[in-house]
């Protein structure tokens, strides 16, 4: 038995809409795991505008007549440009932000892949078909162990595929069971296709 390679058009019309899949959204608690997180990335952006406060007025109390061939212009005033922007973009990005993303975050499984949608100002689809995945696995740092949230990461051969912060530690056990569940069901049926075929060319080099 020898299998026809078929590779007909669909009808555009006939193609899944992806508004058809079943989204479940993350846990809400992710947006206070955010903001924790982002707060303690003050720890070093507070002592690094210190420090760059302190060199600006060290370098204006030894200037020499004449400066510093304009080297303390270009470097003041890049620093003021620097927190003009920083200072008002970062609260908008650590604790706005994530009050609007967080809710666009969204996960759907299917017969036979994983997927995964995010972001704000651009959405992002990410899709992780069983029959690739090599491997998955559920993630708990310190941050999520505070708000009972897991992470699940999905590898294929060429590395990450997806990973789905903000879980239910429960929820994220039971998808890396079922991926992996699927993962051995795709493996088990690809090698019983390859046994089949070889057992046809087997055949078909008796007859001749």
């Amino acid at each position: 038995m020898r299998f026809m390679f078929d590779n007909s058009p669909v009808p555009i019309n006939q193609i899944p809409s992806i508004e058809e899949i079943a989204w479940h959204p993350v846990e809400p608690r992710l947006k206070l795991q955010i903001f924790v997180r982002n707060l303690l990335h003050l720890l070093w952006f507070i002592p690094a505008f210190l420090l760059a406060t302190s060199v600006w007025l060290y370098m204006d109390s030894i200037e020499p007549v004449g400066g510093f061939q304009g080297w303390t212009f270009l470097f003041q005033s890049s620093l003021a440009i620097g927190l003009l922007v920083l200072t008002p973009l970062l609260p908008f990005r650590w604790f706005v932000v994530p009050i609007f993303e967080v809710p666009k975050r969204k996960y759907a499984v299917r017969l036979e892949d994983l997927n995964y949608q995010r972001g704000l100002f651009t959405t992002t689809v990410s899709s992780a078909p069983f029959n690739r995945i090599q491997h998955a696995s559920t993630q708990q740092y310190f941050l999520e162990r505070m708000f009972n949230l897991a992470s699940l990461e999905v590898y294929t051969a060429a590395g990450q595929a997806v990973q789905i912060t903000g879980l239910d530690p429960k929820i994220a056990r039971n998808l890396r069971d079922h991926v992996l569940a699927q993962v051995s069901q795709f493996k088990q049926h690809g090698e019983s296709e390859e046994n089949l075929a070889s057992s046809d060319e087997e055949r078909d080099g008796d007859l001749e």
